[in-house]
């Protein structure tokens, strides 16, 4: 048997596949430290009015801003948002549902015109409204929905990676399987 060879001695056996790991990196840098001189700088020139997941391409972009979006690209694949309020976090827009596959509701109930995912949560007593999920989700929704932890604290809805216990985005998370 052959063992396989591993690029650059490194350890890494395909280089194209750690460079979109990297890429992927470098966009998670963006969308957690907004602030920092860089991130500050993409979105002055190729999103300035909008948010970095929704950035494009655009009509003549560096090659850094391409491989950015590449990477974004990548990244998005395993992104979750981990709910606090729920008042930042759209139902059908973001990925929030904790499981394989698609992390989003997989059909609106009719009559169902909810928006956000603090409306499916009842603020007075601290948890899901288990009434609201019933009315408004399959029931594979509403039980996904359901196992979610809510917290006792007040804290805002935040970007987590979906494939760690950790929930932070790593290259070689990203090699393991979930590219």
């Amino acid at each position: 048997m052959t063992k396989p060879k591993y690029m650059g001695g490194l350890g890494f056996r395909d280089i194209e596949l750690f460079n979109m790991a990297l890429l992927a990196r470098q966009a998670w840098r963006i969308l957690q430290e907004p602030s920092s001189l860089s991130a500050r700088v993409l979105k002055a020139v190729y999103f300035p009015d909008g948010d970095f997941l929704e950035a494009q391409i655009g009509t003549s972009p560096s090659r850094i801003w391409r491989a950015i979006v590449d990477g974004k690209d990548v990244l998005c694949q395993g992104l979750i948002r981990r709910i606090g309020t729920g008042e930042a976090t759209d139902i059908w827009a973001m990925n929030w549902i904790p499981r394989d596959g698609l992390m989003r509701p997989m059909s609106r109930l009719q009559g169902n015109n909810m928006r956000m995912v603090s409306d499916l949560i009842d603020n007075t007593i601290g948890c899901w409204d288990m009434q609201r999920l019933k009315q408004s989700f399959l029931p594979m929704d509403w039980e996904a929905i359901a196992s979610i932890p809510l917290s006792t604290r007040r804290q805002v809805d935040f970007w987590a990676w979906h494939y760690t216990r950790r929930r932070v985005f790593s290259p070689s998370d990203q090699l393991t399987g979930c590219l």
